[in-house]
């Protein structure tokens, strides 16, 4: 057990620990402590790596066409002074395009009032509906292969919001 522990820790174990007993107790426990430890790093790296690669995947085959559509509309939207609010949400969407793997969308509690229900009126009728129909049917498309499903939860994702953005906030995981 020395080789495991220094010295000092070594002499200061209680007397009924004899060294046989020491070593059958302690070493299975740090055997099971660094698997356990081991096991949960891969799963944290794992993860991560998974949702870098869906993200770049995601870019190379559509994300980034879809995000500069909305990144486009919402400079068109920001011409007008009428239109900011709306080419703010149009930006938000286009974050969302650019990096969803691992993102999430949030209700804001703090604007919930009657003015973002009656922005929420005007974006379904003028465009909302149409986005929303939009990544519907991408993510359903993408649903009929079994690759294509994680992307396809990311329109469903997309579409959810796209429908009513007023009042909600997106966190971007990088």
């Amino acid at each position: 057990i020395t080789k495991f522990f220094p010295h000092f820790i070594y002499n200061t174990l209680p007397p009924y620990f004899v060294r046989w007993r020491s070593d059958f107790f302690i070493l299975p426990l740090l055997f099971v402590f660094s698997f356990v430890c081991s096991i949960f790093a891969l799963l944290i790296i794992n993860l991560l790596i998974m949702k870098l690669l869906g993200n770049i995947l995601w870019l190379l085959f559509g994300g980034l066409e879809c995000a500069l559509g909305y990144f486009a509309g919402s400079l068109a939207l920001m011409i007008t002074i009428i239109g900011i609010p709306f080419g703010i949400q149009t930006f938000k969407l286009g974050i969302l395009c650019l990096w969803p793997f691992g993102s999430q969308v949030r209700e804001n509690p703090e604007s919930n009032g009657c003015l973002s229900l009656v922005m929420n009126i005007f974006w379904l009728i003028f465009g909302g509906l149409a986005t929303c129909l939009g990544h519907l049917f991408f993510g359903i498309l993408l649903c009929l292969t079994i690759i294509g499903i994680p992307f396809a939860m990311e329109h469903f994702k997309m579409a959810k919001l796209s429908l009513l953005p007023f009042g909600k906030t997106i966190e971007v995981a990088i």
